[in-house]
Parts: structure tokens; C-alpha cells; sequence
């Protein structure tokens, strides 16, 4: 994973002006990507997309993911429709969401929805089961990981393998904090994912899903040298942890410290 290829996230939190000023930061900063996620209940992935598409462009804007279980897929697409989404650079990322039952038809169906609506922009499926996965690999244009190990990453591309030949994209997210409590803060976004439990001890360096930069010095070698243990053609997106979420200055400054080399 070359630091030249680095996107970079944020929370749908922040809200459709920061995303705005942060898009074009990531522009100006040399990323590849800019991506915000739709877990915040009152999220509007249509609001931020044109917030991020209108200040921006050449930059891939992502959307990583939506779920369909509280997103249906028919509004969802409508309102998509009314916005700027149906563009070349769009990332739509979906996954199923909570419920388990039905979950594979939900993202399918999902697709054929936003495809008819979107044909411009380009489908992610978010998820790790072997069935979304081939289902990515079949018909989607990416897949988008989140909190994944390592030593998961090959046992989770077997059904892409098994695909042969499409030319499936592969973002995965990887959490990036600065001390002071770098580890603290990527701990508790792994209790949060549910990939550690909420009871047990504090996670190891070594169980660290995340970079912890110590200082700022070497900050890009330090992410270079954790993102080495994943495949060479995926394409990563760095989620800044801040000390402070909703400090905009905090943020510019990460997202200067964690820009791709030229």
C-alpha cells in the first residue's frame, strides 16, 4: 500500500460544512480519497455528498457504508438522485446493517436500486462473510473493509479470487491516532466495531487494529510500515482518531501530518 494511494475518513458527525472544508483540504493535501461514514443516527448521505462533490474536483469522494437496514434502498436512491451522487467520482459504499436475516438480499437489492439511479457512480459493499463478499465480487466495483486483521485479509479475498478477472476495488480502513492516549482512543474504536470485547483487558500493541504515533516525527513511516502487512493492490483510507472530534483545527492538522508524500 503506497502512501501515494492514501485516502483519508472522517465521522458523518461532523456535519455537511466541516465535511465541505475538509474535502477540499484532502484535495489540496494530495489524497487520493475523501470518505465519511453514516453512522450518526440523523446522518444525510446525500447532504454530505454534495457538500464534498461541491468543493471539490478531482478527488474519489466515498461514502463508507450506509446501512440499508435504516437506509432503504428506494428512498435512498431517490433522494441520492436529487443530489449531485450520479457522479464518476462517487464511492457509494452499503452494507445489510444490524439485522443478520436477509441481509445478502437487502445489499443486492440495494445495488440493482442504485445502479438504475446512479449509473455514474461507483457501488462498495461493506462486510467480511464469504456470501458479501462474492456478492461484491459478481456486482459491485469495490469492496470496503473496516477493522480488519491482517491475518484476515487473505481469507476474506478468496471468494474475490474465486471471482477471476473483475476488476474489483479494495478500500480498507485503518485508524491512525497522536499521542497523548493514541492507544486509548484506538482501543475504544475497537470495542466500538465490536472486534474487542467491552469487558476485557486493554488490547496489546500487537492487537492494535491501528497505527499509534508516539510523536509526530516519522508519522508516515509509522503507518507505511503497519499497512506493509496488508495486500499491495488494496487502497487504503486513514481514519485520524483526534483527541478532540469536534475541533476543525485538529483535524487540518492531522490531515497535514498523514498527507501522501509527493
Amino acid at each position: 500500500m503506497s502512501s501515494t494511494e492514501w485516502g483519508i475518513g472522517v465521522p458523518s458527525t461532523l456535519g455537511p460544512e466541516v465535511i465541505g472544508i475538509l474535502a477540499a483540504l484532502a484535495e489540496q493535501s494530495g489524497y487520493q480519497s475523501f470518505w465519511f461514514n453514516c453512522v450518526a443516527p440523523d446522518a444525510d448521505p446525500a447532504a454530505l455528498l454534495d457538500a464534498a462533490l461541491a468543493r471539490t474536483e478531482g478527488i474519489d469522494i466515498g461514502v463508507g457504508v450506509i446501512p440499508l437496514d435504516r437506509y432503504p434502498s428506494a428512498a435512498l436512491a431517490a433522494r441520492l438522485e436529487r443530489g449531485r451522487a450520479d457522479d464518476s467520482r462517487v464511492v457509494l459504499g452499503v452494507g445489510s446493517g444490524a439485522g443478520r436475516r436477509g441481509a445478502l438480499k437487502r445489499v443486492s437489492d440495494g445495488i440493482v436500486q442504485l445502479r438504475g439511479a446512479l449509473p455514474r457512480a461507483r457501488i462498495a459493499v461493506g462486510g467480511k462473510g464469504p456470501r458479501m463478499v462474492a456478492l461484491a465480487a459478481e456486482v459491485a466495483d469495490a469492496l470496503l473493509f473496516s477493522m480488519l486483521r491482517p491475518d484476515e485479509a487473505q481469507v476474506v479475498m478468496r471468494p474475490l479470487h474465486a471471482a477471476g478477472g473483475r476488476a474489483v476495488s479494495t478500500y480498507a480502513y485503518h485508524r491512525v491516532a497522536l499521542d497523548p492516549d493514541a492507544r486509548d482512543r484506538v482501543h475504544r474504536e475497537m470495542v466500538s466495531h465490536g472486534v474487542w470485547p467491552a469487558d476485557a483487558r486493554s488490547s496489546s500493541e500487537r492487537d492494535l487494529l491501528g497505527t499509534v504515533l508516539p510523536s509526530r516525527s516519522g508519522a508516515r513511516d509509522l503507518v507505511d510500515a503497519d499497512l506493509a502487512a496488508y495486500p499491495d493492490n488494496w487502497l487504503p483510507v486513514l481514519r485520524p482518531l483526534p483527541s478532540q472530534p469536534s475541533e476543525l483545527d485538529e483535524w487540518r492538522d492531522l490531515f497535514r501530518l498523514l498527507a501522501p508524500r509527493d
